[in-house]
């Protein structure tokens, strides 16, 4: 009887010490992602569409096998810190994957918002920089950190999830996805997840991390819409 009753109790402190690790793990990854924009002219790369797939940062900041960044400077060298413990799949998708095989399962990073957001750019690569086959050129979607606007109040990177496609709802066990966009879904139908019993983990752009809800998220000048609840739940707030 004792232990049925201290299982809400153990189970909350658990969660609760997984969150204040993804918050730490947010915050690494923020201040790798300012690294590399100190290394290239205050420029970051939130992905890449090419040769019909796409990279995202996680795999720049990791110089992963599978981009442009391949033998280049590496920001960070542990996996654990792409992703969130709270994750069904963290173990698969950080733990047990080596650092040269970093993907796009990762913090989701902010790749588009309102017009008027012209930090975020998006550049195509000439094709003697990137020889492209098909009739559709390279892209590469960049963030020059210091247009952002207000980086104490404007997300960078939250915790994520991937969507289903066409669904209101998507599997809350699903893997993460290294992108979001706070007024629409991102690659993949991503979105935040609120993933710490309906709250996510964020971090600024000034590199400050945050938890909140869904409102907060919102009321953030980033003005947040589109989450999957704890439960996978999808969830727009009108704007």
């Amino acid at each position: 009887l004792l232990v049925s009753l201290l299982m809400p109790s153990l189970k909350k402190a658990k969660e609760l010490a997984r969150s204040a690790v993804c918050m730490s793990n947010l915050h690494q990854c923020a201040v790798a992602l300012h690294a590399y924009a100190g290394d290239w002219g205050g420029t970051i790369i939130a992905q890449t569409t090419a040769g019909g797939g796409i990279d995202l940062w996680s795999q720049y900041i990791a110089a992963s096998d599978g981009c442009f960044a391949k033998g280049a400077t590496r920001y960070i060298s542990n996996p654990g810190v792409f992703g969130c413990l709270s994750n069904a799949n963290y173990d698969q998708d950080f733990v047990k994957m080596s650092i040269e095989k970093i993907d796009n399962y990762a913090y989701g990073i902010c790749v588009g918002g309102p017009s008027d957001w012209k930090f975020i750019q998006t550049i195509t690569l000439a094709t003697d920089v990137y020889p492209w086959p098909h009739p559709y050129p390279a892209r590469m979607v960049i963030e020059v950190l210091d247009m952002v606007p207000n980086p104490a109040g404007m997300v960078m990177l939250s915790d994520s999830l991937r969507g289903a496609y066409g669904a209101p709802s998507t599997d809350p066990k699903g893997h993460m996805i290294a992108n979001f966009r706070p007024i629409g879904e991102g690659n993949w139908w991503a979105r935040i997840h609120l993933i710490h019993d309906n709250r996510a983990n964020y971090a600024f752009y000034d590199g400050h991390v945050e938890s909140g809800t869904s409102g907060d998220l919102y009321a953030t000048a980033s003005r947040c819409q589109y989450f999957f609840e704890q439960d996978g739940t999808g969830v727009i707030l009108p704007p």
